[in-house]
């Protein structure tokens, strides 16, 4: 069963998982005769407030982010971390980035197998570069935290954490929509919700942009005083 069904504003033609549905009974019909569009959006979002939000939290949270990049942030610290080529910040970026893309061409095996062609040009522009982003992230952390052994297991930690907000954020309009198939109806809302993936995109790729500069400026500075001395 989806965890959010769009509810048609029929009476007896909508149904929604746990006691949501019953919560929803009065609403549908005091809305059965409202057909503007904004009136429409209104009723799927309020709805939508109506439903479980904790089981798309966990799906998108516990299902996919923290066990997804749990497994990373366990690859690049226990095997990255140890490599004796791992002897400069900017590596942490390749290393996490690496990682990340390793995963996603697993993932993108098993989704494309059962999608199609659709399936693999969409995850070529939002999964990859989302799994890159969430890389660059891990290992910039997880470099800090090679470098700075006195914060350690801080650097540590949010090497795993942050990854994991970003990609809960990512998923959970996506999952919370995957069985969308309103005209109409909810629209404004559908649209206002997956902002959140393509901000996460956007914000996530300037942020790594900022840091990956921040490392390398740090990077030649440390360069010139070594050869300088």
């Amino acid at each position: 069963m989806e965890i959010l069904t769009p509810v048609s504003l029929t009476p007896g033609r909508y149904k929604l998982p746990n006691r949501a549905g019953h919560r929803c009974v009065h609403l549908a019909g005091e809305l059965q005769h409202a057909r503007k569009a904004g009136q429409r959006n209104l009723a799927f979002m309020i709805v939508v407030a109506e439903a479980n939000p904790q089981l798309v939290s966990n799906r998108a949270f516990l299902h996919a982010a923290i066990r997804e990049q749990t497994c990373k942030v366990v690859f690049v610290v226990f095997y990255c971390m140890r490599s004796s080529e791992f002897d400069e910040p900017m590596d942490g970026f390749v290393y996490g980035v690496a990682v990340s893309l390793g995963f996603a061409t697993l993932e993108n095996i098993l989704f494309v197998t059962k999608g199609g062609l659709g399936v693999a040009l969409m995850r070529a522009l939002t999964a990859v570069p989302a799994h890159a982003i969430f890389g660059a992230v891990m290992g910039y952390f997880t470099a800090l935290a090679l470098f700075t052994p006195h914060r350690r297991r801080a650097y540590l930690f949010m090497a795993w954490l942050i990854p994991v907000v970003l990609h809960g954020l990512y998923d959970f309009p996506l999952i919370a929509f995957a069985g969308f198939r309103g005209g109409g109806a909810g629209l404004i809302a559908v649209i206002m919700l997956y902002s959140v993936p393509v901000a996460v995109l956007i914000g996530g790729w300037r942020w790594v942009v900022v840091l990956s500069g921040k490392v390398r400026a740090a990077q030649d500075r440390r360069t010139t005083a070594a050869t300088v001395s």
